[in-house]
């Protein structure tokens, strides 16, 4: 072994520091009942709220040390942030809920200090008062101790209101308590701020009237990217990434601050507009829908989304794609919540079928609202009306997806008919609010004697039903692979069970499937397809439209063929696709190379074949785990972005294009655009764990380390019931928000499912200073990679321990370091 000095590669454990500090908790008031009546738009509520915290924690100089299912907890340094801090966020929250009629409310204490600073999160007395005062607080109130009184009370125009001395849970002396009565004062605007209105559906005199006429296209762009971006602010670089370039960015601010009043600030190295001065068209038709008022535009327009920034689509690339996703976002945003209205109304009023003919002219095979508008019709006395309504649906359907009405619609006529008063008359088809239904998708057995031409079909056709099953709203998707093997306690977390055997049928292999209850195991659908069909999206729309009907879910057949792939016209491409994916997923370098060749064939007679692009890029970013020692050459990394990037280009609704065009950015250093590819993907899959969990892990390499905070929040909110090398993501993203003891119970739950696996436990090992445990470790490591090497050098410890600190797109140097460090503390550690 080669000479070195051992103590300067040891890295030191994470301090712990002693400190002063205002501890400021957010709690959501009443979590469980909100996440019983509609559990995903309580996850959807919650992550802007996540937004929020983060950019007032950089606006009011605060750290978000760590996210919780329903709040936050933060770090100030002055009193006066801490407050500011408190009383903007509940008046941001209240100004986005105005006229909504049962409220997410949240209470907020403060409490000032000693506290010890250690593994990335924060302990003692002071971090226990400050809960306890939240849960003292009325919803939407702040509440602080006598501590944060005394610091403040010369320094603000907040008036606060003596609670008087109060015992609180588990603390043993009483706490002197004071309620913030002014939330309108100096620091938070004392009059409301005048509301702009962002025109982004587009008219003739622009955005903001008559002067945005002479604003550029950039301009327009950056524009309409802030006022619809969660918490309408974001980083210079990621801006540099969405327009094309820093200059252009440059540019578009200022014709925006000459050439309009807006609120817009520069805070720090981020943009934002003024998130209570600011709105756009389409909030104001939320706003307008809560008080069930239909917005004229929604009522007359059936290609309004299609309008959000139009003529906006050659800025970039990635402004492109962006685009169609808000675009996809807020036809589903808008939707629901006209679905909402029709479920809280009765056929008489008018309210009821104005909501349905709005669906109906965005999607005429709409059950919901097709149901509504049979029944406004019934109520009226208008029979001829509402059979005239249910022809129409039942040809459309027919006609368009070859599928017929459901049962609660002929039902419905049938009573028409009979001129019988129909059962339920006024809640028929209502949508309802239930808590998220978790759906394992387990792995298809495939026997060892299945035919030959079952042979990667059957993984390729579970992992193109994940990935359709995915987008709805009504559940999420769990990747079950491990659900076997997995804990009691986390068993139970799952409702179905969606299973897959292949078995033989007149000779043609045929995928036999079912889903069941996951407690009982009872078995509630059941179906077979061919594996050969020549359909293979109507096979994957049949599944998703059954299950839905049998979970008591809706989903239109219009939506339902904008989300699955009808678009794949040449059977032989996609069978080698097939083959080719199956190959990539044998996670070898003859695996990859056979793939390799099969995607580039594809793409010689369809250059533009989305799914191989995406797949030539994917084997690039893994080659430092397929090849451990081998590095990619830049041109390597570059040409498998520009493969990438094609495919986001041609496919942008893709979460999976998504995820794999954000990885090889930040493999040539284009680390903002990562980021917003991350963003990309999150949008298309909000609740599902596997893109939460690899998004997470993603922001956490970038360096974005609240957001990476926040969204294995959301994705351990959603479920903790991931696959092995879901919890191995987890770690490394725990490794780099400095939790430690949290990164190591990730590791271990994942297991050896990834190569690597044993170098992230030594390096956390290293850093805990578990010095005989990382040097195992490290050894274990060794023993895995060795047999895999690729390097120019030989498999030796140190060669290895470089290529691990090496290996993985870090942004900062100090995560680098840390890295290098803890890697190299537990080679030594390992005797060699």
């Amino acid at each position: 072994m080669e000479a070195r000095n051992e103590s300067s590669l040891l890295p030191v454990p994470p301090p712990v520091e002693f400190a002063e500090r205002v501890v400021l908790f957010i709690d959501m008031v009443s979590y469980s009942r909100h996440i019983g009546l509609d559990e995903a738009a309580t996850l959807e509520f919650m992550a802007g709220c996540f937004d929020s915290f983060r950019i007032l924690s950089r606006r009011f100089n605060g750290t978000l040390v760590k996210t919780l299912g329903d709040g936050a907890l933060l770090l100030f340094d002055g009193a006066v942030d801490a407050i500011s801090f408190g009383v903007e966020f509940q008046n941001i929250v209240a100004d986005r809920q105005t006229g909504t009629p049962d409220p997410f409310m949240f209470r907020v204490g403060l409490h000032l200090g000693d506290v010890q600073l250690r593994n990335g999160d924060v302990f003692g007395n002071t971090v226990n008062i400050a809960a306890r005062l939240q849960e003292k607080a009325r919803p939407g109130d702040c509440v602080l101790s006598r501590a944060v009184f005394d610091a403040i009370r010369e320094e603000t125009d907040y008036g606060f209101e003596p609670l008087g001395a109060q015992t609180l849970r588990n603390i043993r002396d009483q706490v002197a308590m004071y309620r913030v009565v002014d939330l309108g004062s100096a620091h938070t605007n004392p009059d409301p701020p005048q509301v702009h209105r962002i025109e982004v559906l587009g008219r003739p005199d622009g955005f903001l009237g008559p002067d945005s006429r002479l604003l550029g296209a950039d301009a327009r762009a950056l524009l309409g990217y802030l006022v619809l971006c969660s918490g309408r602010a974001d980083a210079f670089d990621r801006l540099e990434a969405l327009i094309g370039s820093a200059r252009r960015v440059s540019q578009a601010l200022e014709e925006l601050s000459g050439t309009t009043a807006l609120p817009l600030h520069r805070l720090d190295q981020m943009v934002a507009l003024d998130i209570r001065a600011t709105e756009s068209d389409l909030e104001a038709f939320l706003a307008e829908l809560r008080h069930d008022r239909i917005p004229l535009r929604l009522a007359t327009d059936p290609n309004w989304p299609e309008h959000i920034l139009a003529g906006l689509d050659e800025v970039s690339p990635m402004f492109r794609g962006w685009v169609r996703i808000m675009r996809s976002m807020w036809r589903r945003r808008l939707l629901g919540q006209l679905e909402r209205v029709i479920g809280r109304t009765d056929p008489s009023d008018e309210a009821h079928e104005a909501a349905a003919d709005a669906i109906l002219l965005l999607e005429p095979g709409n059950e919901i609202a097709s149901y509504a508008r049979i029944s406004a019709r019934h109520a009226l006395g208008d029979q001829s009306a509402a059979l005239d309504e249910f022809r129409r649906l039942d040809s459309y359907l027919k006609e368009t997806h070859a599928v017929s009405p459901g049962a609660r619609i002929l039902d419905l006529i049938r009573s028409i008919r009979a001129r019988v008063a129909p059962a339920a008359a006024a809640s028929g088809d209502r949508p309802r609010r239930r808590r998220l239904l978790r759906i394992a998708v387990a792995e298809f057995n495939e026997p060892p004697d299945a035919p030959e031409q079952a042979h990667g079909r059957v993984a390729a056709f579970r992992a193109d039903l994940l990935e359709n099953l995915t987008p709805f709203r009504d559940w999420s998707i769990i990747d079950g692979e491990q659900v076997a093997l997995a804990a009691e306690g986390e068993r139970d977390q799952i409702d179905y069970l969606f299973q897959g055997d292949v078995l033989t049928r007149d000779g043609d292999p045929m995928l036999s499937l079912r889903l069941s209850k996951a407690a009982s195991g009872r078995r509630v659908w059941a179906d077979s397809v061919s594996l050969l069909s020549a359909d293979w999206s109507r096979s994957q729309i049949d599944i998703v439209r059954n299950i839905a009907a049998t979970l008591e879910s809706h989903i239109s057949a219009d939506r339902l063929a904008l989300v699955v792939d009808g678009s794949r016209k040449d059977l032989t491409s996609h069978d080698a696709w097939l083959r080719g994916d199956r190959a990539l997923m044998r996670w070898t370098p003859e695996g990859a190379e056979e793939a390799r060749k099969i995607f580039e064939e594809i793409l010689r007679d369809d250059p533009d074949h989305a799914p191989s692009l995406f797949r030539l890029a994917s084997i690039t970013n893994i080659e430092h785990i397929i090849r451990p020692g081998r590095q990619c050459s830049a041109a390597e990394y570059a040409r498998a972005d520009s493969f990438a990037r094609k495919a986001a280009d041609l496919d942008p609704m893709d979460a999976r294009v998504q995820r794999t065009v954000a990885w090889s950015a930040a493999m040539t250093g284009a680390f903002a655009r990562a980021s917003m590819h991350m963003d990309l993907a999150m949008n298309l899959h909000p609740i599902s764990p596997a893109t939460l969990a690899s998004c997470a892990m993603g922001f956490a390499w970038l360096g974005e380390r609240t957001k990476a905070e926040t969204t294995l929040t959301r994705c351990l909110a959603v479920s903790r019931m991931l696959p092995p090398w879901g919890w191995a993501y987890n770690a490394a993203t725990y490794f780099f928000l400095d939790r430690l003891d949290a990164a190591l119970e990730a590791a271990e739950l994942g297991g050896t499912s990834i190569l690597d696996s044993h170098g992230w436990v030594a390096a956390i090992h290293a850093r805990l200073g578990n010095e005989a445990k990382a040097g195992a470790a490290f050894a274990r490591l060794v023993e895995t990679v060795t047999p895999a090497w690729a390097g120019s050098e030989p498999a030796t410890p140190a060669a290895i321990a470089e290529w691990f600190g090496s290996a993985f797109p870090l942004r900062e140097d100090r995560d680098r370091q840390v890295l290098v460090g803890a890697i190299r503390a537990a080679h030594a550690h390992a005797g060699y």
